[in-house]
């Protein structure tokens, strides 16, 4: 049976009007230890929609797979979003 390990992206929030509110999400990997972040900067003159488009380009890249979306399990911020990951884990 395989054994999987995790990551999400986030926060993300949409304003009423459903437009990018700016700013940038980090990725969060779920360990045995704990959290795991990583904040995701900007490089150069991109946007924020183009650095999330990109860094979940990048998970797919890796092998990770897009599990779920919704509301954080890590804080109780309302409107906030993430996007969990999940991929086979990687030997050591």
């Amino acid at each position: 049976m395989p054994k999987w390990e995790y990551c999400a992206i986030g926060p993300i929030q949409q304003d009423e009007a459903a437009k990018w509110k700016g700013f940038y999400p980090q990725l969060i990997y779920f360990l045995k230890d704990g959290l795991k972040e990583q904040r995701i900067s900007k490089e150069g003159n991109i946007s924020e929609r183009d650095i999330l488009a990109k860094t979940i380009a990048e998970l797919g890249e890796n092998g990770w797979e897009l599990i779920s979306t919704g509301d954080s399990v890590i804080t109780s911020s309302k409107g906030m979003h993430y996007l969990y990951f999940k991929r086979i884990k990687q030997s050591t």
